[in-house]
């Protein structure tokens, strides 16, 4: 598989929680992961609990190679490539150049998506699990030209194990339900 994109999304200014973003480039599936504080220790938690949902084996599949930039949150390669089950690694973790975030042009461009639904600027202060959840659905069911139409979690659901998508609550939303605006959920 290709490298997985890594990325966070950040609310209002001063704000401390984010939304961890791990894109899969071939189908522009795009997970969103809710992180209490934007640093570190909780981007390796959140992997690790993607990690346990999965098993190693599997988040090796899919998860062997990460790219993501030099943000402070991601400068912990032992957290990020560390199995949380096993003694060994669970994957490789490569950054961008410096100032070349485009690198990771996909998962950047991905974020335009998101930012329909959670504008530039919003406060993630009422953000929860559950939120992010709704919010990941309706951004992956969306239909891309590019697939035929098709949207990015009915290609992933093909290759994503149902356990990572049960375990984060991810479900295909009718594409006459889909909303990619504000309002879809409270912030």
């Amino acid at each position: 598989m290709d490298a997985v994109e890594m990325d966070c999304v950040v609310g209002r200014r001063g704000e401390a929680r984010v939304i961890l973003t791990l894109l899969f480039r071939r189908f522009r599936f795009q997970l969103m992961l809710f992180l209490p504080k934007h640093n570190q220790e909780e981007v390796g938690k959140a992997l690790d609990m993607v990690e346990r949902l999965i098993g190693l084996r599997e988040f090796k599949r899919l998860f062997g190679v990460i790219l993501t930039d030099r943000g402070s949150e991601f400068l912990d390669y032992g957290a990020i490539e560390k199995s949380c089950t096993s003694r060994g690694s669970r994957c490789h973790v490569y950054y961008c150049d410096p100032m070349k975030s485009g690198q990771k042009g996909s998962c950047e461009k991905n974020h335009v998506e998101l930012r329909k639904v959670i504008p530039k600027g919003s406060s993630f202060a009422k953000l929860t699990p559950a939120k992010l959840s709704v919010v990941c659905s309706h951004v992956n069911s969306y239909g891309r030209p590019q697939f035929g139409g098709a949207s990015p979690l009915q290609l992933a659901s093909q290759v994503v194990p149902a356990e990572l998508l049960d375990g984060l609550s991810i479900g295909l939303v009718p594409a006459e339900e889909v909303m990619m605006k504000p309002g879809l959920i409270e912030l």
